[in-house]
């Protein structure tokens, strides 16, 4: 990580503004930023904030051609039908994505250390971005709610259709020697079960927790606690051979997932070791937990399994 740092480069961060500081400095161009440099969080940081410090909501971020009541009634599958959505509401869905991106996706360069002080130091909203860079520890920090305010309907995706969310709370996306331990993830208050419904389907405001992906290699997840979700940790995210092949060699032990509905982990082309986790299943959306995908392999030992009466 950031060992090497001189004194300069170690800083504390309190809010999104000094994380941002003490990574380089400009988000856009955080993730080039190689110096070696350790961030230590302390208290709560929420992404949604202005650049002044400002709370921003979902409506904030929504372009002036989009709201959600429309976009229902324009896509229904019963006066739509089931092709993808198209036209000026759906480009208005897009930009206003891309406007609550710009500000919650937070960039992370080579070389660094990000760890918690103290047992609160908690970022939320967030989707934290490992991309293209190695030698990254994050440790002791509890990550929470990367919550989408606008998902994606896809009338396609399985028999019925999905909502589908753009956000990952943690992103590994062509990382290498990452390691990430003792932290905490959940959706905190904002659980997807307590969303409404449309469609028929669930108004799925979540992505993964934990995705490892797009050729990221040499990666543990120690000692963290992954609960209350439902995409929980992909490794591999396409069944088409390209730059996962070789790749994907990730360690999990010693983690607990807590009542989450699958992938954890669900792996494509990936050699994985799963050893000396917890696993509580007790929760009836609960769907499988180990998932072996094309061309993968799992060494699953000494792992527990908790699981409800029936």
């Amino acid at each position: 990580g950031g060992s090497a740092a001189a004194p300069a480069d170690i800083r504390v961060a309190t809010d999104r503004a000094s994380l941002i500081a003490a990574l380089g400095g400009d988000n856009a161009t955080n993730r080039l930023n190689a110096t070696p440099k350790i961030v230590f969080v302390t208290g709560h940081i929420d992404a949604n904030v202005d650049d002044a410090g400002n709370a921003l909501t979902c409506d904030d971020y929504a372009d002036p051609g989009y709201s959600l009541d429309a976009y229902l009634a324009a896509y229904d599958p019963a006066t739509w039908g089931r092709v993808a959505p198209s036209g000026p509401l759906e480009e208005a869905r897009v930009r206003s994505a891309a406007n609550q991106t710009a500000r919650i996706r937070i960039f992370v360069g080579s070389n660094t250390t990000i760890i918690g002080l103290g047992r609160s130091a908690t970022i939320t909203g967030a989707n934290i971005m490992f991309d293209r860079v190695s030698n990254v520890i994050l440790r002791n920090v509890a990550l929470e709610d990367a919550h989408d305010c606008f998902p994606a309907w896809t009338p396609t995706d399985g028999d019925a259709g999905n909502w589908n969310s753009l956000h990952d709370t943690l992103t590994l996306t062509a990382a290498t020697n990452v390691w990430v331990d003792h932290n905490t993830f959940t959706d905190g208050d904002n659980q997807d079960s307590e969303q409404p419904v449309y469609f028929g389907r669930p108004f799925q405001v979540h992505d993964g927790l934990f995705d490892i992906i797009r050729g990221s290699d040499f990666v543990t997840a120690s000692w963290n606690n992954l609960f209350e979700h439902d995409k929980t940790m992909l490794i591999g995210s396409t069944n088409t051979p390209g730059v996962d092949v070789g790749k994907l060699r990730v360690t999990v032990h010693h983690n607990r997932f807590g009542n989450v509905v699958q992938r954890a982990p669900r792996v494509r082309f990936g050699q994985v070791d799963v050893y000396n986790n917890l696993f509580v299943a007790t929760d009836d959306a609960y769907s499988y937990s180990l998932g072996v995908g094309v061309e993968s392999a799992i060494v699953a030992e000494k792992n527990f399994f908790v699981l409800s009466a029936d």
